[in-house]
C-alpha cells in the first residue's frame, strides 16, 4: 500500500485503552496500531494512521470491519529499515483508507510538556474515522443506513477540530494535517453552498418529510468556525472561497426559510432543497448562526452578513424575558 526508506528512529504510539504512551526504538515487526509518531535520526518524521477496512453502503455511509485492520511493517535492510502498510481486504465489495504524512522536520514537539496531552485527544479512536473524502461519525440508529460499525460523513468535523486546536499550540504536523483536512472537506461542498448530511435522518422524514441529502444548520456553523479559524491562522485563498459560498447560501436559506418576531426573524433548522415541511427553531443553533455571521461580516467585510445577524439576535430578544 504505501513504502518508505529510514534509518534508525523510534515509534511512539498512544493506546485510548490504557490511556498511555508508549515509545520505543524502531525494530523488525507487524504492528498492529491506529496511528504511530515515527521519528528518525536524520531528524525527518513521519506520522502513519494505519489502513481501515470498510464496506460502502452508499449515501456517505460505510460499515467498518475491524478484524480487517491494516499493519505497519517494519523490515530491517542493510541500510536501516523498509516500512509499509499493509492490508488484506476480504471482498472486492470492500475499500481501505489509510493515511501517512512525511516531512523533513519533526512534525512534533515532545519536549512541549504538553505536547502528549495535545495529541492524544485526537487519537482517540472514539473521535470518528478519517477517510479520503472526509470524517465519519458513527451513524446513530434512527438514521438510514445504519447498522453496527456504521459511520457516516459528518458535515461537523470533530476530528479536525481536534487538530487545529493542536496547530494552534504551534505543533508543526497538526498544521499540515488540519490544511490538508479542511482542504478536502471544502470538497464536498455542494453546488448550493452547503455540506449536506447524506443518510436520511428517520425523526427528521417522520416529523418534517426531510429527505436524505438534508442541511443542517449546526453541523455548517460548527464547520464554517473551523474554516475561519484555518484561514486566520493560516491563510488560504481556497477557505476564503468556501466561506463567500456559504455566506450567500446563508443569506438566501434564511430569507426564505424563516419565521418572524416582532422585530426579527428565527431560522428554521433543516432544509433539504426537494422539499418538505417547515422545521422548527432551536436557540442554540440560531445563537450559534449569529455568532458565525458576526465573524463572517468581519473576516469578509461583508455588512450584510452582520445585517442578517442583528435581525436573528432580535427574534431572540422578541422572545426573551427581562
Amino acid at each position: 500500500v504505501w513504502t518508505q526508506q529510514v534509518g534508525s528512529g523510534t515509534m511512539k504510539c498512544y493506546d485510548p485503552e490504557t490511556d498511555t504512551w508508549s515509545e520505543t526504538a524502531l525494530a523488525a515487526g507487524a504492528y498492529q496500531r491506529n496511528w504511530a509518531a515515527l521519528s528518525f535520526a536524520d531528524g525527518t518524521s513521519t506520522l502513519v494512521y494505519l489502513p481501515k477496512v470498510y464496506r460502502d453502503h452508499g449515501q456517505s455511509s460505510l460499515e467498518y470491519l475491524p478484524d480487517y485492520d491494516g499493519v505497519l511493517r517494519v523490515v530491517a535492510d542493510g541500510a536501516g529499515f523498509t516500512l509499509s502498510l499493509e492490508v488484506t481486504l476480504p471482498e472486492e465489495a470492500v475499500v481501505a483508507d489509510y493515511m501517512a504524512v512525511t516531512s523533513p522536520t519533526a512534525l512534533w514537539d515532545w519536549a512541549d510538556p504538553e505536547g502528549e496531552t495535545l495529541w492524544r485527544d485526537c487519537l482517540k479512536e472514539s473521535v470518528g474515522m478519517w477517510c479520503v473524502d472526509g470524517f465519519y461519525r458513527a451513524t446513530p440508529e434512527d438514521y438510514v443506513p445504519t447498522g453496527e460499525n456504521y459511520f457516516y460523513r459528518c458535515p461537523d468535523t470533530y476530528l479536525v477540530k481536534e487538530i487545529l486546536e493542536i496547530a494552534e499550540a504551534g505543533q508543526y504536523g497538526a498544521k499540515i494535517l488540519s490544511v490538508a483536512m479542511l482542504d478536502t472537506v471544502a470538497r464536498q461542498q455542494n453546488a448550493y453552498g452547503f455540506w449536506e448530511t447524506a443518510p436520511q435522518s428517520g425523526w427528521l422524514s417522520r416529523d418534517y418529510g426531510l429527505a436524505a441529502g438534508f442541511y443542517d444548520t449546526r453541523f455548517n456553523t460548527d464547520l464554517q468556525e473551523l474554516f475561519l479559524r484555518c484561514y486566520h491562522a493560516f491563510g488560504g485563498d481556497r477557505f476564503l472561497e468556501t466561506l463567500e459560498r456559504y455566506s450567500d447560501f446563508f443569506l438566501w436559506y434564511s430569507e426564505k426559510y424563516h419565521f418572524e418576531t416582532e422585530n426579527g426573524w428565527f431560522v428554521e433548522d433543516y432544509y433539504h432543497p426537494d422539499g418538505g415541511q417547515p422545521t422548527h427553531c432551536s436557540l442554540n443553533h440560531q445563537a450559534a448562526e449569529c455568532s458565525l455571521l458576526y465573524d463572517l461580516a468581519d473576516t469578509l467585510e461583508r455588512p450584510e452578513l452582520k445585517e442578517r445577524a442583528d435581525l436573528m439576535v432580535n427574534a431572540i430578544r422578541d422572545t426573551g424575558t427581562a
